[in-house]
């Protein structure tokens, strides 16, 4: 068992990530030197640089001439969708659209932070919740500045109140799958079984996504864009949460060196 107020063997990012990672977040700890502000200087820096790439992005895309083929592309996918309707295709929309609404995402945090909790994997608490926390923010922003209005179809459900660029319900999928994915420790596994794991996380992130294209609630480029954010999102929240451990470690160390 990790003693109080240290991190624990256990726990995922008690291990180093993979080659590309692990630098950044060794560097994240050697300058900031904090398991509390690691955390928050990468989630600040990657909601910043996030948020930039898709502004940049969707006024290309929505405000441009550059964006017209692909705007008529994405009309052209969401009206044969609509007109294409089934009851089968309808009834599996609704079930994938309601999985990645609010209530689930919160609820499926909630459970992953219990386990985690039970386990004391207290530092791994941190990927979940701060992962979603990067992508909700950034999406807000985006949305919000970006304002693409929804597909001009027929939609299932109702019309949210925001706006169709990007898709938070296919980032916060993303998040919260690929994070459990993570915690798991899939990266380490046999390149099968990591293929295997992945294709499972991909599941729910497809069907979220398919289902919000055929109800007329985004475009197909809305998907995408939600697939680049979440994935974004979820990446620095791996570096924040290393970088966080490594900071808990050195905290620990010097303790231990001042009070022998």
């Amino acid at each position: 068992m990790a003693r109080s107020g240290r991190p624990g063997r256990h726990e995922r990012f008690a291990e180093p990530l993979g080659r590309r990672l692990e630098p950044v977040a060794a560097a994240v700890d050697e300058r900031i030197r904090s398991a509390v502000r690691s955390p928050i200087v990468v989630a600040a820096t990657a909601y910043v640089g996030i948020t930039l790439v898709l502004l940049v992005v969707g006024w290309l895309l929505v405000r441009t001439p550059l964006g017209a083929p692909v705007r008529g592309w994405d009309e052209a996918v969401s009206r044969d969708l609509a007109t294409g309707r089934s009851s089968g295709w309808t009834g599996y929309s609704d079930v994938g659209t309601s999985g990645a609404n609010t209530a689930p995402i919160v609820i499926g945090t909630v459970v992953v932070s219990a386990v985690l909790a039970a386990l004391r994997r207290w530092r791994d608490l941190l990927l979940v919740p701060l992962g979603l926390a990067v992508e909700l923010a950034t999406f807000l922003t985006v949305n919000l500045l970006v304002a693409r209005d929804r597909p001009d179809v027929a939609q299932l459900g109702g019309e949210p109140a925001t706006h169709s660029f990007p898709s938070g319900h296919v980032a916060a999928t993303l998040v919260l799958w690929g994070g459990v994915a993570v915690l798991l420790g899939v990266g380490r596994w046999r390149t099968r079984y990591q293929v295997l794991a992945w294709a499972l996380v991909a599941v729910p992130v497809v069907t979220v996504g398919f289902s919000r294209v055929y109800r007329g609630m985004h475009f197909t480029t809305d998907v995408l864009a939600g697939l680049v954010l979440g994935a974004l999102a979820l990446v620095a929240s791996i570096v924040a949460t290393r970088a966080s451990w490594l900071g808990a470690q050195r905290t620990g160390a010097a303790r231990e060196e001042v009070g022998r």
